[in-house]
């Protein structure tokens, strides 16, 4: 079974991090946002073959994916203009992934992937550097 996502860590990650930046520098600049959203990329990077390889139910990949990709810092990292070939990869391999699930999944299965499908689908047009 996948442990429940730590719901949330990203956002005292985040926090952490930027109270620390405030306190020692008295500001954030775009260097340290973008030393802090490649981290945070690198990270959920490895979690997909733990997801993907984890012996759990397609639901709870499914529900681990959603969390990952429906967080405040998610949309943040994929709307901040770094890294736009491997952000285009990693949602490509959960969308390829996605779409050779069996169609048969549970309500819920059908909802998730839908959503995930157009979340992921958003950011790659954000990805390739296009508006909507």
């Amino acid at each position: 079974m996948l442990p429940p996502p730590a719901r949330s860590a990203p956002r005292r990650k985040r926090a952490h991090y930027k109270n620390s930046l405030l306190e020692k520098c008295g500001r954030i600049s775009a260097d340290n946002l973008e030393f802090f959203f490649d981290s945070y990329f690198r990270a959920l990077k490895s979690k997909i073959p733990v997801i993907l390889e984890a012996h759990v139910d397609v639901i709870e990949k499914l529900r681990s994916f959603h969390y990952i990709l429906s967080s405040e810092i998610t949309r943040e990292l994929f709307a901040f203009n770094i890294l736009p070939l491997e952000k285009q990869g990693y949602l490509s391999a959960v969308l390829h992934w996605l779409d050779a699930q069996p169609l048969a999944v549970e309500p819920e299965g059908r909802l998730l992937a839908d959503e995930i499908r157009v979340m992921g689908e958003d950011f790659l047009i954000q990805a390739n550097g296009e508006r909507a």
